[in-house]
Formats: structure tokens, sequence, C-alpha cells
């Protein structure tokens, strides 16, 4: 037995003396004939910090059993076992401890050694995945003192300034450390008499225990303090053998133990010192002791097969094999006699086992932990509570006291965190992901935060269906479903930022005690999400995953597109149903003319787009639609009230969300109530108004006579009304949402929360009404939900036969089959009490009709939605006796909707029209509106004819000007050109001009091409941007035809040369036109002739060249020399010393290069080069006399422009006489 004082380096020396028989033979102690040690372990230490020590220094094999060491870290040592619960036990207890209290608002201090830095982190997870506020954390030194009386003063004050913010100026605090620190601070306490100084509770972990002597000088500030401390039986005969050992200390003299001596040293300097007696150390030390012993008895018995000789090789058998037996062994007191065993022990039948990693497990016969109190009066421990089968267990009526001791007064704004990504989560072997709308957008200047609370909706009860669902879901299937849901605040860049940060497993999200993190991997299938415009990018994201979606409220027209969205489904029917439903009302009822309002969103746009045009073509009136934003202020809303009213309809439609409407609702019952407004028209609106509460409830007095849509429901749920009714806002790890529309819906603050803005706690027997259940579980968007669930989790249960058994996660098929698991989805038909029904129709749309509502006066002040038809499978059944239309002032009234004499339509012409009816349509309008589309045809086939007429007289003028120029050369023969490297035939980059359509290119292997032009030797790589090749160094531009890189071999290995293909263009007019526009005979300047880089021409008559007039048009607005990505400008691209394309600022010879493409030159190439300069010397041009060359290019201009002005003239004359006819 060693003592290390706590110290690393002693507990080192005292390690390796001990395992000094392990060393070799010749340099350990002889112990004479016959005599040697067998080395079973080390027993010990006592602190997490020196047993870590220990273990590095021993190595593998050398087992170590601790009764104390309780750093969970220590169990990744394989030779390690601990008789004591690790750290991660206790951590559980304390937090366990402080919800039974009910303390939310706690201060926290720890030894900044591994034993209290770890066992602090584990309860700061754990404090804020259970609502507890830990505001402030503070490390001290373990050899802390705290005789600096500034240290002690800075210290204290900070706990001070968090206890006046608690309600009842008392805070708990946590300490998680080294007894010898906690003693020195509370006896420093004890010494200060301020009162500001009192008010402290403390609740302490097992390294204070049951050690009375920390509170001995502390008596005005320790009493009440709750310590944890392993649990432990008095052992009669341990307690007995001490005292026999403490009372001989001071009566015997030869004193033979080093023990022994050090018990009579502590009596002769502390004469009046009582017995302290640590009962919680006993039992761990018990354990270790006898797990020793069983091992060593099973190790005996298994080589030697006795347990008193000792065989050979006995020695060497330890040595390999002792560890595992110690890892192995059940030391089972109920076994032993009362001679062998511990009474108390053998009693109780207690069981000692380690599971693989060393720890103990906990034995079902007693408890893992003993709560205890100090009572200051007794100067001794009460034992208030027990931690057994992680359960705890308390003496309520001993604790009354110390119930809502520490909590926050006000909003506490530093405990208010929340996760990175909101979200909730229910863990499962494979999981379902949710997506709702929780939160509006913020703003466009912050596209990917998160804005107000929608508390308006019941998107929150939605997602309480979803998980509800899924749990119905592991009765009904025997997958262990699991789920995720993601706010994705309405708006398309946080659900897409969320979703992919989450699938991607860039950011990770963790779930219960143990560190563990999400696995987006599991994610086998998406439900929602809710507004489309949200829904058509994500659904995107998720067919590339192959993850089938099922959305229960999108309708948008865009996601009827197989093509690109092939794994999407939806439980309700497409916009294209609705609007036709729409237009159905409005022909049943005789309307003529209405008015349009919507939303500028996806849903919004695409459903104003849908009913414009369904309008048009049954000949209905739709008068400019008003557009109103998703997030406008108070004057948008009020123009758009002022807006509607100046037109005058009495039918507006409505396509947009239910946030908006409400808004505009809003602001016209303030002008209403302000007299500043009257209004007389009625809405048909869309099914996201539907039978909104908020509506109904609140804005019945403007919205009343109102028809609206709502999607038809049929339930396949049971249960989710008692779900509500028994879930209460209680504190959760990771989902906040719930309590938040608990607050908004009841106007109070939840019990034990951190935000009190409402000022107000919610009563404790606070519940749902029967009518407010029955409101939630009858909505069609939580029915819509719930539906999409059992679609997707049934369509998965039928293919899990074609995966490894018990393993969706990660099989194969469902990634390469998806089409074949969205069709077993589609094809799922759900149970609605006796009646089945299929979810989806063939195309993937909800298989279900529309419930049309009409919001009526049901009585002062109130306001009903009434069912007055149908709309399924394209047959309107409408009641238009229940239907009820309001004037500003309530009385009843008629809608017409006439068109009137004049009728000014947005989408349709103007309409004469008889006085309409309310029996429907009338014969005259139909009439009528044929005639107008005769008449729009006429107008189209006239418009065509003349376009096909204007374009002969231009092909006949162009034909006419191709036999002009095709005159002289109808005889020249025949000139090839060759794409093979040459020599060049002088100085200069060569670069081969376009020919006219007599010339014949040869590619390399010899067959006949259809390029017409052969572009410049460059080196440019392909990096700039605007060039001809967009990809790596080399790579062509796809852009370009069939293109191809043809390497120039030349002397300058330092440059890479590429001859460049340029396609023909459509409506190429045979080389002519382009050959004029293209040739440009530039030489590139201080430029190193490249080796076999001209092409080679074969001609009879080498000397001829074309006569050709040069081109005279310019061209407008050229700025900058550089060729766009795709087909090139006029003209030639080339490079200069191995220099990009020129870009903004060109160089003299690019400005020449411009002017050349301008015509402002008049030019002929020559045999020796096909590019080359005016000034260089050997051009035809630079021999000719000054006049002579002016001459010619003024007569080449008069040709061309005589031949312009004749051609101008014929197509004028064509035209005035197609005018005419």
């Amino acid at each position: 037995m060693y003592d290390d004082c706590g110290i690393e380096r002693y507990s080192a020396f005292g390690a390796l003396d001990a395992v000094s028989t392990k060393f070799p033979k010749d340099i350990r102690e002889c112990y004479g004939d016959g005599a040697y040690e067998l080395f079973l372990g080390v027993l010990g230490t006592s602190r997490s910090q020196t047993t870590s020590n220990v273990l590095n220094m021993l190595g593998s094999n050398i087992p170590v059993i601790s009764p104390f060491a309780t750093l969970p870290e220590l169990a990744n040592f394989p030779n390690f076992l601990r008789t004591t619960p690790a750290d991660n036990d206790q951590v559980q207890v304390v937090i366990q401890l402080l919800k039974d209290l009910n303390w939310t608002y706690i201060a926290a201090l720890y030894t900044n050694d591994n034993y209290g830095s770890s066992g602090m982190e584990k309860i700061l997870q754990l404090a804020r995945e259970n609502g507890i506020c830990v505001d402030v954390v503070q490390a001290i030194n373990s050899t802390e003192n705290f005789a600096n009386i500034a240290t002690l003063e800075n210290f204290l004050n900070i706990l001070i300034h968090q206890k006046k913010q608690t309600k009842n100026k008392t805070l708990g605090i946590v300490y998680f450390g080294q007894k010898n620190v906690i003693e020195r601070l509370l006896i420093r306490l004890n010494q200060l008499l301020t009162i500001e100084y009192r008010g402290f509770h403390w609740i302490m972990s097992d390294f204070v225990g049951t050690s009375v002597e920390v509170f001995n000088d502390a008596d005005d500030v320790s009493d009440g303090t709750i310590t944890v401390s392993t649990s432990s039986v008095m052992i009669q005969e341990a307690q007995q053998f001490f005292e026999d050992k403490w009372n001989a200390a001071l009566t015997t003299t030869n004193l033979s133990s080093p023990l022994d001596k050090l018990i009579a040293e502590y009596r002769t300097e502390n004469p009046t010192a009582g017995i302290d007696w640590r009962n919680d150390f006993i039992m761990p030390i018990v354990d270790a002791v006898y797990v020793i012993a069983t091992a060593l008895k099973q190790a005996l018995f298994k080589k030697c097969r006795n347990y008193t000789i000792i065989c050979d090789g006995f020695e060497d058998y330890l040595d390999n094999e002792f560890l595992n037996i110690m890892k192995n062994t059940t030391v089972d007191y109920g076994l032993l006699n009362y001679t062998a065993g511990p009474k108390e022990l053998v009693d109780l039948g207690r069981q000692v086992r380690f599971d693989p990693h060393g720890n103990i497990l906990p034995d079902r016969s007693s408890p893992l932990y003993d709560i205890n109190m100090y009572n200051v009066t007794r100067k001794s421990f009460v034992k208030v509570g027990t931690y057994k089968n992680t359960t705890l267990s308390l003496n309520s009526s001993l604790l009354a006291s110390h119930q809502q001791l520490s909590s926050c007064a006000s909003n506490c704004s530093n405990c208010t965190v929340l996760p990175p990504i909101p979200y909730k989560y229910v863990d499962g072997d494979v999981l379902l992901m949710g997506m709702f709308s929780i939160h509006d957008p913020k703003d466009e200047e912050h596209a990917f935060a998160c804005g107000k609370f929608r508390n308006y909706t019941l998107d929150v009860i939605g997602q309480e269906s979803f998980f509800h669902a899924i749990y119905r879901l592991r009765n009904l299937t025997k997958i262990q479903f699991g789920g995720i849901s993601f706010d994705d605040c309405y708006s398309s860049t946080v659900g897409s930022l969320t979703v992919t940060q989450f699938l991607s497993g860039t950011t990770k999200l963790p779930f219960g005690s143990t560190g563990q993190t999400i696995d987006p991997t599991k994610v086998l299938g998406v439900i929602g999400p809710y507004p489309s415009g949200v829904t058509v990018p994500l659904t995107l994201l998720f067919s590339r995953l192959k993850l089938p979606s099922v959305s229960y409220a999108s309708s948008s027209p865009d996601l009827d597109d197989v093509i690109n969205y092939p794994y999407f489904l939806r439980t309700v029917p497409s916009d294209v149903t609705q609007v036709e439903a729409m237009v159905k009302i409005i022909e049943h009822m005789g309307w003529k003319r209405v008015g349009m309002l919507y939303v500028n969103n996806n849903y919004g746009s695409k459903g104003k787009a849908l009913f414009m045009d369904k309008a048009a073509s049954s000949g209905i009136c739709v008068t400019t639609p008003i557009e109103m934003s998703e997030t406008g202020n108070q004057n948008e809303l009020y123009q758009i009230s002022l807006d509607i009213k100046s037109k005058g309809e009495e039918v507006i439609v409505y396509f947009g969300t239910e946030a908006r409407i409400v808004d505009l609702l809003t602001e016209m019952k303030r002008r209403v109530e302000q007299n500043s407004f009257r209004y007389d028209f009625v809405f048909l609106a869309s099914e996201d108004w539907g039978d909104s509460n908020n509506i109904g409830s609140k804005l019945g007095s403007v919205a009343k006579g109102a028809i609206t849509f709502k999607f038809e429901i049929k339930s396949a749920d049971v249960g989710f009304e008692d779900y509500l009714r028994n879930r209460k806002p209680v504190l959760e790890p990771t989902n906040r949402w719930y309590r938040e529309y608990w607050r908004e819906y009841f106007n109070c603050d939840p019990e034990g929360d951190f935000d009190k803005r409402i000022g107000k706690t919610c009563s404790k027997d606070l519940q749902f009404s029967q009518q407010d259940l029955s409101n939630f579980v009858d909505d069609q968007r939580v029915i819509h939900t719930m539906n999409a669930v059992y679609a997707l989790g049934l369509g998965l249960n039928e293919v899990k036969d074609l995966c490894p058994p018990d393993n969706l996660h990660g099989c194969q098929y469902l990634k390469e089959q998806p089409e074949d698991v969205v069709k077993h989805i589609l094809n799922i038909e759900l149970q609605s009490g006796s009646e089945s029904f299929p979810i989806f129709d063939e195309k993937g749309n909800g298989n279900l009709g529309f419930t049309i509502l009409n919001l009526q006066v049901a009585g002062q002040d109130t306001y009903d939605y009434l069912e007055v038809g149908t709309y399924k499978a394209g047959r309107l059944d409408l009641s238009k006796n229940l239907l009820k239309f309001y004037n500003h002032n309530g009385s009843g009234r008629e809608i017409t909707a006439p068109c009137g004499s004049s009728c000014e339509c947005f989408v349709t012409t103007t309409f004469t029209t008889t006085e309409a009816t309310t029996q429907g349509p009338t014969v005259t309008s139909t009439a009528e509106y044929q005639t107008s589309t005769i008449v729009i045809i006429a107008v189209v086939s006239s418009s065509c004819l003349l376009l096909l007429l204007l374009l002969l007289i231009v092909v006949v003028c162009f034909c006419k000007l191709r036999r002009e120029y095709d005159g002289p050369n109808a005889s020249k023969p025949l000139k090839r050109y060759y794409n093979t490297p040459s020599e060049p035939s002088g100085g200069g980059i060569s670069q081969v001009s376009k020919p006219p359509s007599d010339i014949q290119f040869i590619n390399p292997q010899g067959m006949s091409s259809d390029i017409k032009y052969m572009g410049p030797v460059s080196t440019y790589d392909g990096e700039q941007k605007g060039g001809i090749a967009n990809g790596p160094k080399g790579q062509v531009n796809r852009a370009f035809s069939d293109p191809y890189l043809h390497p120039a071999i030349g002397s300058n290995s330092s440059e890479q040369m590429y001859r460049q293909q340029t396609p023909m263009s459509e409506g190429y007019d045979q080389g002519r036109n382009d050959y004029r526009r293209n040739e440009s005979p530039v030489r590139c300047r201080n430029r190193e002739p490249v080796t076999n880089s001209s092409p080679m021409s074969e001609s009879n008559t080498s000397n001829y060249r074309p006569d050709l007039p040069p081109r005279e048009e310019g061209i407008p607005n050229l700025k900058q020399y550089q060729l766009p990505n795709g087909y090139p400008r006029m003209g030639t691209s080339h490079v200069i010393n191995g220099s990009p394309p020129v870009g903004n600022s060109p160089t003299d010879s690019d400005h020449a290069l411009l002017n050349l493409l301008a015509g402002n030159n008049n030019v002929t190439p020559t045999d020796d080069s096909p590019v080359f300069s005016m000034s260089d010397q050997g051009s035809p041009f630079g021999e000719m006399h000054e006049r002579d060359r002016k001459a010619q290019f003024a007569s080449l201009k008069k040709k061309q422009k005589r031949l312009y002005n004749q051609t101008a003239m014929e197509a004028t004359q064509s035209v005035e006489k197609i005018s005419r006819v």
C-alpha cells in the first residue's frame, strides 16, 4: 500500500515499485529459496487524474481496478476496471435532482482537474437539453485556498449578481470538484457576515459525498446542503476493524504497521479529533478486493485444477490471462457464507459485474447512489433519496423547503439559446424528415434568417401530428420509424440551406445525453414542405438524392412535371383542378366580370396565371390583376384595398396565402372602424383561406359572404385527439416550438421557461378545450400531414422484403429502384372507418376534391363557415339557395357581377353583352365570343401572309445579288486548302482566310468537310471569360459543332499552338457574305514564324485570288474585341507573343483589325500569305500609286452602293404593294 498524496509523481513511483516483480529476474530483489511473489495488479488510485497517469505508464496488460476513479474516459484503457460508477451516471443523478427540485436557473463551480472538468462538461450539456439554465460557470484551481481577499470578493460578486436575478433572491449552485477546495470556500463564506453572502444553496458531487469535516467550520452557510454519494451499506466488521486500529493507536507502543504509525501520529497531533468514517468509500474497496480474490481463485482452478498448489507455469499464465479473467469475473456475495464474505452483503445477495469497458454494472438489488442532506444541528447527513435502476426517488417531505429555490425572476436572455438549426427529433432505425413553416421569413436583407412566429396558423399542430403518425406507424409496420422535423420559415433559402446542411453532414445535430449525432443517411423519405415556393426547389434536391417526398399542401402546377420531379407525390389536388372549380362556380352563378387579387409567390402567381387562362377560354372578363407582395407593409395593404374599391367589382378572386389575406382584412377592418372605408364585394378564395378560424372568428365583419375552398378530407388516424389532450408544454432538448405555440395560444409563459415576455405564468392545469381539440383534429393541413406519413411509411413497409432482413437503412434497392418505391407508395390505400380510399390518383396528385364553404353571419359579431357544395372529378355540386352575400352594413344582397355595355378586360377582347342574369352564361355572350375569336384568327392569318411575302422578296433580292457576283467566278479553277501543317511562307503567324464557295476544304484524313473557315493559331488556354474555350487548357467550347484541336509543331516549344475549327451557322449563304465578313488580312506584329503553321494550297493557277469587293457595313457599338462564350463574332481572334486574346484595351494592331472588320480597307489576299497587312512589303497595295488605290477603292464602293440602293428600292416597292393588298 502506497500513499501518493494525490500527486501524480508519487502515484508513478508507487506503481513502478509495486510492479518491480514484473522486471527481469536479474535486476529485481531475490526473496530466498522457494519464495516469490505473484503480482495480481493495482488497486487504486484515489483520484481520476492519478489513475490516468498510472494507466499511461503501466501499459495495457497489468490490471488496474479503482474504487474511486470516476472519469468516464478511463474506460478507454483496456486494462482498467472500477467498482464505483462513472461520472456519466452521477451527472444524470444531478440533472434529475435539479428537475425534481425545479431549479431552472443555477450557477456551476468545478475544479479544473480531470474529474471536475469532465463532470461539468456533461452537466452543461444535459442542462441545456433539459431546459436548465447555467448562467455562471466558474472553474477553480484544485489548490485554491481563497486566502487572497480580492480574489475571493471578485469570485463571490459574480455569484451575487446572478442571485439578484432569481425569483426568491436565492441561488442554487452545483459543485463538481475536490472536497478541499469547497471546504476552504465555505469557511471563507462563513467568515463574511454580510447578508448578501447568504442565500446560496448547494448540490455537491460524490467527492464531497458524506465527508462531514467539509462542513464542520461553516455552520452558517452549509445547512441543507445536498450531496451525491456512492450507495453504501454499513459493514459492521469493517467499521469495528477500523475503530480497533483507531483506539490502539494511543495505547500500543510497538507499532509495526505503517498504517498504525500513521494513525498514531495523527491522533497525537489532533488529540480531540473524532473518527472520520467514510462509509460510502468502504463498499467499493471491499468489492475491488473480492474481485481480485475471486479472479485468482478462478485462475488457479483453470490452470492448476485446485486452490492449494501453485503449479508450474502459473506465473506466465497470470501474465497472459489474468486481466481477461478479472473482466469476466462475477462476485456473487449471495453464494458466500458469513465466514467468507461480509454479512451485510451476503444478506443482500449483492453481485459485482463489469461491462466490456470495465465499468461496474448496476446491481438491481441495491441503489447506485444515495442523496444526502447535511443537518448542521446534528453535524451529520440524513439520507433523503436514492438512485436505483435509472430512477431517482426522493423524500419529498424532507426536501419541501428546497422546492423552486432557484429560478429566473424575469427574462433571462443568456438562457435562451437555440441550436444552430432548430429541429425536433425522435430516434429510430430509419427516419422520415418533415418540413413545416413555423416562422415567417425575415426580410430580403436577411434571406437566411427567420422572422416572427406564425401564431395564426396550425403548423405546430401539424408538426405534432407528424410525430404522432410516426409513433402509430411503428405499431402498424413493426418498423422502428423515427422522425426529424425542420422549420423552413416559409422561405426557399432557409429551407434549402437547412436541408443541405443536414443531409450533407456539414452540420452535426446532437441528440441524447451521450453526445451522439443524428445520422442523415437514415432518412428514407420526406413529408412536406407546405408552401409551393419552398417545395419546388427542395423537391428538385430530393429527386437528385432519389428520396421520395409527399407534400401535404403544395398544389402548384409546377409540381405536375414528372420529368423533373419523378419521386414527388402530394395528398392534395393540383391548382389546375382548383381553378377549374373556381371558373365553374363563376359560370354557375352567371357572373361575367370579376377582379383578381394574388400574392406574388409561386402559389399565388401560378394560380393567377391558370385562372386568367381558364377565364379567357370560358368568356369571363377579368380586370387587371392586383398583386400583393409576400411581406408588404401597411401602406401597401391600404393601397390594395383602395384599388379593389376603385375597380368596383362585386367579386374578387383571391389566390394567395392565409397570412396575407389576414393582413389585408385586418387593414380593411381598421379602415372600416375609422369610417374611412366601405366595401361591397365578396371574395372567391383559394384553399389556403379554407375554413381559417383566424378569419372567421376575428375578421368576419369584413370577410362575410366569402366563398372559400377547402381540400376534401378523409382521415385514417386514430388517437390524435387523445395525444393532444395529454400533450403538455414540457421542456424538450431540441424542440421549443410547442412551448412557443402554447405561449401564443394561451397568452402566458409556460412554467419553467426563461422567456418571461408575457409576464404571467401558465397554470399547471391549463389545457386545450374540447372545441380547440376538435378544430385541430379536423384541420385539413393536420389530416393531410398524417395521411402523407401513413402513405410514405406503409409504402416503405411494402418494399422491406426486397431489402436485407430488418435493415431498411442502407438498403440498396431503395436507391437503385426509386421508381418502384414510388409506385408502391402511389398504390397505398388507407382505412377511414369501414371505408378504404386511395390517397393518390394516377398522376400522383391527391385523389380528393374540394369542399366549398360560405362564410355567413351566425349571430351578433359571430361568423361561421357553412358547407354549400363540393367539386370532385370535374363535377360541381353547388346549392345556390344556401349562399348568402352581404352589404357593408350586414344586410343581405344578391351578386350579379355583370359586364355592362362595355366590359374592359385584362385578358380578353372588349365584350358587348346583354345584361347578365344569375342563370349562367347566355347564348348571346357565347356567340359574341365566337365572333371575336374569328376576328383574331383572321388578323393572325393576314399577318402570317404578309411575313411570308416579305420573306420571299428578301430571298429574291439576295439571289439577284448572288448572280451579280457569280458571273466572274464561274470559270475559275477549284482551289483546295488542307488544314495540315506546312512550311511557312514568310514571317509572322499564318491564318487561313475563308474562301468563296468554289474552294473546297479537306481535313487531315482526306475527307471532305463542311467547315468553311479555319480559325487562327492561338495559345488561348480557355481560362479567361469570354473566350472560345471554357474548360481546362486546350478544351474546346462545346458551343462549336464538331470541334477538334490540331497542335501546330514549331520551334518555339514554350508556346502551345492550336487550330480552332469554326462551324457553319444556320442560314449560311454558301460562304459568300461570311467570306467578306471574315476576310481579315492582318499580320500579327513582332511574331516569330511558326514552323509548319501555314496551310498548304494546291491550284492549277497558283497566282489567282478571287476579286471581291470589301464589306462596307460597320460593327455598331463594338466596345471590346473579345469573343463571347458561344459562336464568334465577325472576324478572327489572334494572339501576340503568346499573350491571351485582347480584352478591354485593344492595341494599335487590334484597332486596325477592327477597322478592317468594319470594311474601311480594300484588300486582296495573296498566294504567299493569307494573313498580311497593307503596310507589309510585298503587298500589292504597297506597290500601287496612292491615287490609283483611292480610285479603285471609290469605284468598288460606288458599285456596291448602287447594288444596295437597287435592292432597297425593289424591297420598298414590294412592301407597298403588300400594304395595298
